[in-house]
């Protein structure tokens, strides 16, 4: 995988900003110029990373990082599928149950879906993956609204009233596609897995109302 360009804290450097715009950008068109390449090597390295935990074990997958084991063993689950697993984690439990990694922090949804906040477990390392991210909104949106950086900005969300159900039928697991397989003026729902040991979770995590997005308005997705 392409290395990341660097972050560093005050970005002091004689580079200038229009130049380190250029290299967050290209750092973007080499990590999806072959998509389906690196979401295999990334989801080899969590199950390489996490191949004793309680929870891959539990389903079967005894150690194999290929996608198709992975996708035949492990089931598309929601929130409340893994939640006493997370619940044993904020109670104080260090055993391996999802993750390899010591679980550093929670993040957590606001509240207003049935007004219990949901806990997102996270480890050490994914700070630097948020700081990256967030490294790369500005050159992408500067692009389409040109002095942003030079100026105030507000951003804004709209989040669509589609219901999932608790679990998928076999009719929808079969329907599941890869990242590459996407289809322009097709809707699609999230699956993602985490590093922080989330196999296979519904994007509805933070909400039973999942937003649909379709690659035709510039959103992706993957499994």
């Amino acid at each position: 995988m392409p290395e990341a360009p660097k972050i560093v804290a005050s970005e002091v450097s004689d580079e200038s900003l229009a130049e380190k715009n250029k290299n967050k950008l290209q750092f973007i068109e080499d990590v999806t110029t072959n998509a389906d390449d690196v979401q295999r090597r990334v989801l080899e390295e969590i199950l390489s990373r996490n191949a004793d935990v309680e929870y891959l074990k539990r389903h079967g997958l005894d150690g194999r990082t290929d996608r198709q084991t992975f996708k035949h063993v492990m089931p598309v689950v929601t929130y409340e599928d893994i939640q006493p697993e997370i619940n044993r984690i904020a109670n104080g439990d260090k055993s391996q149950i999802l993750c390899s990694n010591p679980i550093s922090e929670f993040l957590t949804s606001s509240g207003t879906s049935g007004g219990e906040r949901k806990l997102m477990p996270t480890i050490e390392e994914e700070l630097d993956r948020r700081s990256l991210l967030y490294s790369l909104l500005m050159p992408v949106m500067n692009q389409f609204v040109p002095g942003l950086d030079k100026g105030k900005g507000m951003n804004s969300g709209v989040t669509s009233s589609i219901s999932l159900p608790k679990a998928l039928t076999e009719k929808e697991q079969q329907e599941l596609v890869d990242l590459v397989d996407v289809k322009l003026g097709q809707e699609y729902e999230l699956v993602v897995t985490t590093y922080a040991g989330l196999y296979r979770v519904v994007d509805s995590y933070f909400s039973p109302k999942c937003p649909k997005w379709s690659p035709g308005h510039k959103q992706w997705g993957s499994n």
